[in-house]
């Protein structure tokens, strides 16, 4: 029987909490030499030469080459070996599944992209499983192992357990998904929201990681966004902060997956938009953008103007210094991102919030993948399910 390792206190939890205070400061700032690492985390020489030793043992930690100066012993750089284990990732789609071969940085090695026909718990994990071996094929003499998988899905999820709590797309409440999944394949897995992994992503290893508060917005299948205080992404108390997408702006607007009407999402995410174009699909729509089709701008305007609006909102309420804009409704281009801007700015004091966008069609599966490899730099990362068999 397979347990959750447990961190006894005392020397084994210092011990641990310094090795990840190594990690995430060279995360953040590779090359630092020994004599650095432990003036900026406060441990003694000594301490942090035991932890150095360590992980350059297990092939955690590079070597660097010592640079010219003065006579006498000179500081050797240190890096992380990102390649010293592998992460899968996995965005859990309405048909499909993205699943990703990550190193330890998310950067992507091997992609795959698995159907996914049934949508009940049990379709899923055997459909992530098969992806999983796929992926593990390709993995084949790189000589480290999977440390873990992380599944991205659409809904409230309580991130402790990787228990989905409701997921009004796949409909399902109260899923322990997490566990189901260890069970099949015998790894680590971490499970969360898809937008919150997302925002993972971008400040561990993205356009966030220099960055102290945050906001992440994704528009496509959906529109919700996502914070990150004080070095993490704030989940709520129920896994369902940033579910802007839900706010009701139009009570006699369309049906929305949540079961209400007129919701931001249901008029205004990719396929409400489409929906209200109503000349054919996403590809066509998305030609029409770039031809320049003035029922298609028109409706690209609105939606970006009504995103902006909402969104101000809940960057008034955290006072970000970036707000970063993925999903797939960037792929519109300025037609859409332009007035998002335009209106968010115009609707509250923005001008000290720096707007990037960032985004490419891996982006949500590394997301997933980052919740695997963030245990190795944050102590207060949340532990993965494991088989109980």
């Amino acid at each position: 029987m397979s347990s959750r390792p447990v961190l006894k206190g005392g020397q084994e939890t210092s011990r641990a909490l310094n090795r990840r205070s190594v990690l995430g400061l060279l995360r953040m700032k590779p090359g630092l030499s020994r004599a650095e690492l432990a003036g900026q985390i406060g441990l003694s020489r000594a301490a942090i030469t035991s932890v150095v030793n360590e992980m350059l043992d297990e092939g955690l930690l590079l070597e660097g080459e010592t640079s010219a100066g003065a006579p006498g012993r000179r500081p050797i750089p240190l890096e992380i070996k990102y390649d010293a284990g592998f992460a899968v990732g996995v965005r859990v789609r309405g048909s499909s599944l993205q699943c990703v071969l990550t190193d330890l940085s998310t950067q992507v090695l091997e992609t795959v992209v698995v159907p996914l026909e049934d949508t009940s718990p049990p379709g899923l994990v055997e459909a992530i499983a098969t992806a999983v071996e796929l992926l593990e094929a390709k993995n084949t003499g790189r000589g480290a192992p999977i440390i873990g998988i992380g599944v991205g899905i659409p809904g409230a999820v309580q991130a402790e357990t990787g228990k989905v709590l409701r997921s009004f797309r796949l409909g399902w409440r109260n899923v322990q998904l997490a566990r189901m999944l260890a069970a099949r394949v015998e790894v680590p897995v971490w499970v969360d929201d898809d937008v919150h992994a997302f925002a993972l992503a971008q400040f561990l290893f993205g356009a966030a990681r220099h960055s102290g508060t945050s906001a992440v917005l994704a528009v496509g299948e959906g529109v919700a966004a996502a914070s990150i205080v004080e070095g993490g992404v704030r989940r709520g108390a129920y896994g369902a902060a940033g579910k802007i997408g839900h706010i009701r702006i139009a009570p006699d607007g369309p049906l929305c997956e949540c079961g209400r009407r007129g919701c931001l999402q249901s008029l205004h995410a990719e396929g409400g938009m489409v929906e209200r174009w109503s000349k054919g699909g996403r590809a066509e729509f998305l030609a029409a953008i770039k031809a320049g089709e003035s029922d298609a701008l028109r409706i690209a305007r609105e939606s970006g103007e009504a995103i902006g609006r909402v969104a101000a909102i809940y960057c008034s309420t955290i006072d970000p210094t970036m707000l970063l804009i993925g999903g797939e409704a960037t792929e519109l281009g300025a037609a859409f991102l332009m007035p998002l801007q335009e209106s968010l700015k115009d609707t509250i004091m923005a001008d000290h919030v720096e707007i990037i966008t960032d985004w490419d069609e891996a982006a949500w599966a590394r997301g997933a993948a980052a919740l695997a490899t963030q245990r190795l730099f944050d102590f207060e990362a949340v532990q993965g399910a494991l088989s109980m068999n």
